[in-house]
């Protein structure tokens, strides 16, 4: 007979907590990328030749994008933390 692990509280706030870390890290991380990246879009677009064909609409579709997938780390840790006071909490105390 397979027996079950024992989880403790402890373990599960644990790996909330290290859960809810990465999210911070990767929104910095993200963030700290695209700040970047916008700055040499950014400075490409203004050395291109004269005789270059216009992409602002591709640079600000690309900028954009960068907006959008900030957004989604941030809700995505919203639900996150919304699961855990919705289900956890209520669910693992003290029995």
């Amino acid at each position: 007979m397979n027996k079950i692990p024992i989880v403790s509280n402890y373990i599960i706030d644990k790996e909330h907590h290290d859960i809810l870390d990465i999210f911070h890290k990767l929104n910095e991380s993200c963030t700290k990328h695209i700040i970047n990246e916008n700055k040499l879009i950014d400075l490409r677009n203004k050395i291109k030749p004269d005789n270059h064909i216009n992409i602002q609409l591709e640079i600000d579709n690309h900028k954009k994008e960068h907006e959008t997938i900030l957004i989604k780390i941030k809700e995505l840790e919203e639900e996150f933390l919304n699961h855990i006071k919705r289900q956890d909490i209520i669910h693992f105390h003290k029995i």
